[in-house]
């Protein structure tokens, strides 16, 4: 399975089953760093279930739809998404650009950071695809 078959089944399968459904995408030592959450880094599939109970905890309503995907690599891509959310106090309607980094190693996700700005975001894919790979 390639970087944007893995991408399009994680971000269609958390809208589905949420957040165990993107983990049936993941490496069990998986790890989320997300720039929306100051920076924080979630590790193993817990960490990514704590990251997606802080979002259900502020959010009642969460959809994200996956509008590209740029392959960097055969282990690197980037997911540029929109995410559609009402809060929980108030409803307020929020929607929100994404752009995810993605690692991926034996057709499961390593790791993901998360960018707001796109050009953030394709500068750390670059260079991530032209450091020595990781063993």
């Amino acid at each position: 399975m390639g970087p944007e078959a893995i991408l399009r089944g994680v971000w269609e399968s958390i809208n589905v089953d949420g957040v165990e459904g993107m983990l049936g995408y993941a490496l069990p030592k998986v790890e989320l760093r997300s720039s929306l959450m100051s920076g924080t880094v979630y590790k193993g599939k817990a960490g990514v279930r704590r990251w997606y109970g802080d979002i259900t905890e502020a959010f009642a309503y969460r959809h994200w739809t996956l509008d590209e995907v740029h392959v960097l690599s055969p282990d690197v891509a980037l997911a540029v998404t929109t995410g559609e959310f009402k809060s929980r106090s108030g409803g307020v309607p929020v929607r929100l650009q994404t752009n995810n980094l993605t690692e991926i190693e034996d057709d499961l996700i390593i790791a993901m950071t998360v960018y707001l700005d796109l050009d953030e975001a394709l500068a750390a894919g670059r260079k991530l695809v032209s450091l020595p790979t990781r063993t």
